[in-house]
Protein backbone atom coordinates (compact mmCIF):
# COMPACT_ATOMS: atom_id res chain seq x y z
CA UNK A 1 0.00 0.00 0.00
CA UNK A 2 1.58 3.45 -1.05
CA UNK A 3 1.60 6.56 1.68
CA UNK A 4 -0.27 9.30 -0.45
CA UNK A 5 1.63 12.36 0.21
CA UNK A 6 0.47 16.06 -0.52
CA UNK A 7 2.26 18.03 -3.39
CA UNK A 8 3.95 20.63 -1.89
CA UNK A 9 2.26 23.25 -3.59
CA UNK A 10 -1.24 21.60 -1.44
CA UNK A 11 0.98 22.06 1.59
CA UNK A 12 1.94 25.77 0.62
CA UNK A 13 -1.49 26.61 -0.44
CA UNK A 14 -3.31 25.38 2.99
CA UNK A 15 -0.20 27.23 4.54
CA UNK A 16 -0.72 30.21 3.13
CA UNK A 17 -4.64 29.50 3.65
CA UNK A 18 -4.12 29.25 7.68
CA UNK A 19 -2.04 32.52 7.77
CA UNK A 20 -5.09 34.62 5.91
CA UNK A 21 -6.97 33.02 8.61
CA UNK A 22 -4.71 34.24 11.02
CA UNK A 23 -4.97 37.54 9.46
CA UNK A 24 -8.18 38.16 9.61
CA UNK A 25 -8.33 37.25 13.12
CA UNK A 26 -5.71 39.42 13.78
CA UNK A 27 -3.25 37.35 14.97
CA UNK A 28 0.12 36.93 13.46
CA UNK A 29 1.44 34.54 10.74
CA UNK A 30 3.58 31.71 10.81
CA UNK A 31 6.42 34.06 10.47
CA UNK A 32 4.89 36.30 13.60
CA UNK A 33 3.63 38.76 11.15
CA UNK A 34 0.78 41.08 12.42
CA UNK A 35 -1.05 42.09 9.47
CA UNK A 36 -3.41 44.85 9.08
CA UNK A 37 -4.75 46.18 5.93
CA UNK A 38 -5.98 48.96 6.27
CA UNK A 39 -3.47 50.45 8.08
CA UNK A 40 -0.71 49.10 5.91
CA UNK A 41 -2.48 49.87 2.84
CA UNK A 42 -2.74 53.49 4.71
CA UNK A 43 0.70 53.96 5.48
CA UNK A 44 1.86 53.20 1.94
CA UNK A 45 -1.00 55.18 0.52
CA UNK A 46 0.55 58.24 2.51
CA UNK A 47 3.74 57.57 1.45
CA UNK A 48 2.43 57.67 -2.18
CA UNK A 49 0.55 60.85 -1.83
CA UNK A 50 4.22 62.14 -0.02
CA UNK A 51 6.51 61.62 -2.82
CA UNK A 52 3.60 62.85 -4.92
CA UNK A 53 3.22 66.33 -3.51
CA UNK A 54 7.09 66.44 -3.01
CA UNK A 55 7.40 66.41 -6.58
CA UNK A 56 4.71 68.47 -7.20
CA UNK A 57 2.46 66.47 -9.64
CA UNK A 58 -1.48 65.96 -9.32
CA UNK A 59 -2.57 62.47 -9.17
CA UNK A 60 -3.86 62.75 -12.83
CA UNK A 61 0.26 64.29 -13.30
CA UNK A 62 0.87 60.79 -12.03
CA UNK A 63 -1.25 58.83 -13.51
CA UNK A 64 0.04 59.91 -17.09
CA UNK A 65 3.48 59.43 -15.85
CA UNK A 66 3.46 56.30 -14.85
CA UNK A 67 0.49 55.04 -17.13
CA UNK A 68 -2.08 54.76 -14.64
CA UNK A 69 -5.56 56.23 -14.00
CA UNK A 70 -5.75 59.14 -11.98
CA UNK A 71 -8.75 57.15 -10.28
CA UNK A 72 -6.87 54.66 -9.30
CA UNK A 73 -3.85 56.47 -8.05
CA UNK A 74 -6.00 58.28 -5.76
CA UNK A 75 -7.52 54.91 -4.66
CA UNK A 76 -3.90 53.65 -3.52
CA UNK A 77 -3.57 57.09 -1.54
CA UNK A 78 -6.66 56.31 0.14
CA UNK A 79 -5.35 52.73 1.27
CA UNK A 80 -8.23 51.43 -0.65
CA UNK A 81 -6.41 49.03 -2.96
CA UNK A 82 -3.74 46.39 -2.36
CA UNK A 83 -1.44 47.36 -5.27
CA UNK A 84 0.69 44.76 -6.32
CA UNK A 85 4.51 45.15 -6.97
CA UNK A 86 4.10 45.95 -10.93
CA UNK A 87 1.55 48.76 -9.55
CA UNK A 88 4.75 49.55 -6.95
CA UNK A 89 7.53 49.68 -9.85
CA UNK A 90 4.77 52.00 -12.38
CA UNK A 91 4.65 54.31 -9.50
CA UNK A 92 8.31 54.79 -8.42
CA UNK A 93 8.75 55.32 -12.22
CA UNK A 94 6.46 58.21 -12.35
CA UNK A 95 7.75 59.79 -9.45
CA UNK A 96 11.86 59.31 -10.30
CA UNK A 97 12.16 57.98 -7.54
CA UNK A 98 13.82 54.36 -6.30
CA UNK A 99 11.33 51.53 -4.68
CA UNK A 100 13.56 51.79 -1.54
CA UNK A 101 12.36 55.62 -1.13
CA UNK A 102 8.61 54.55 -1.33
CA UNK A 103 9.64 51.82 1.14
CA UNK A 104 11.32 53.48 3.60
CA UNK A 105 8.18 56.07 3.90
CA UNK A 106 6.11 53.74 3.77
CA UNK A 107 7.77 52.05 6.77
CA UNK A 108 8.16 55.86 8.71
CA UNK A 109 4.54 55.92 8.22
CA UNK A 110 3.50 52.26 9.80
CA UNK A 111 5.68 52.67 12.37
CA UNK A 112 4.33 55.97 13.61
CA UNK A 113 1.03 54.56 13.05
CA UNK A 114 2.32 51.86 15.50
CA UNK A 115 3.48 54.30 18.51
CA UNK A 116 0.56 56.45 18.19
CA UNK A 117 -1.85 53.31 19.16
CA UNK A 118 1.22 52.37 21.74
CA UNK A 119 0.68 55.59 23.31
CA UNK A 120 -2.90 55.88 23.18
CA UNK A 121 -2.96 52.53 25.13
CA UNK A 122 -0.21 53.25 27.63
Amino acid sequence: MSQHRPAVSTVAAVADLLDGVARLAGEPDRFGVEWDRDKQLLALGRAVRELRARHGLSQEQLGFACGLHRNYVGAVERGEVNSTFRILILLTAGLDEPLSELIALYERNRYADLSRCSHDRG
